[in-house]
């Protein structure tokens, strides 16, 4: 992160919006999952006050003397949102998120029961194993970079909503992926981590092939 950067972005804000609340950074760039060239984002949230209306003109012309890289993903949403605990980024939202600027949401921001994550956790894992059986038949005629860019994608899901389940089985949340690999002692989630992390490099063999002993593990184990 460019943090010269994001403070003079934060200083305009604060001077432009009196319902500018925070900025917060949140995803892999705030927990150190390994960063994956051309993939990767930094994932920035712009947050207002519950009871404003979203200025998202007036950002876009900020942001436009900033010339951030093209790997910034600037999100500008309202407090209410972010402090939210039915949400499915509930549990990024408090763990895998840092406040840079502004009121200190992230120490606020509550879970959901226990209960009701782990039917999230679930319904999250199955509907990416079915997604992941869907891709697996239409990788036979898609090509390389749409193999990756869709199995990249479930890949993270996968891992968001184990990290969900760990949390609701054993108490305790694993902040990244590697965590996660270290928590489930699986070969087939490790092989996944590496082919997530890899995911340029791999070819669609071997692709496919991880993502088939993923659905078998789902369908085994969730």
């Amino acid at each position: 992160m460019d943090k010269y950067k994001l403070e003079l972005l934060n200083l305009n804000l604060k001077n432009s919006f009196v319902d500018y609340c925070s900025m917060i950074a949140t995803g892999s760039i705030v927990v150190g999952d390994p960063w994956i060239e051309g993939r990767s984002d930094v994932d920035i949230l712009i947050v207002f006050n519950s009871d404003s209306i979203i200025p998202f003109n007036n950002i876009e012309e900020i942001l436009k003397n900033f010339n951030f890289e093209e790997y910034y993903v600037f999100t500008p949403i309202l407090k209410k949102e972010f402090g939210k605990n039915n949400s499915k980024y509930s549990f990024s939202n408090k763990f895998r998120s840092k406040t840079l600027f502004g009121e200190d949401l992230v120490s606020l921001s509550k879970l959901p029961s226990k209960e009701e994550a782990l039917k999230n956790a679930i319904d999250g894992l199955h509907k990416s194993k079915e997604r992941l059986k869907n891709y697996i038949v239409n990788s036979r005629f898609w090509d390389i970079d749409k193999v990756r860019e869709k199995f990249w994608k479930q890949f993270k899901h996968i891992f968001m909503w184990l990290s969900v389940k760990i949390y609701c089985d054993k108490g305790i949340y694993p902040q990244n992926r590697k965590e996660v690999v270290k928590v489930i002692l699986s070969k087939r989630i490790s092989k996944m981590y590496e082919i997530l992390h890899l995911i340029n490099n791999k070819t669609k063999e071997e692709i496919v092939n991880c993502s088939k002993e993923i659905v078998n593990y789902i369908e085994e184990f969730i």
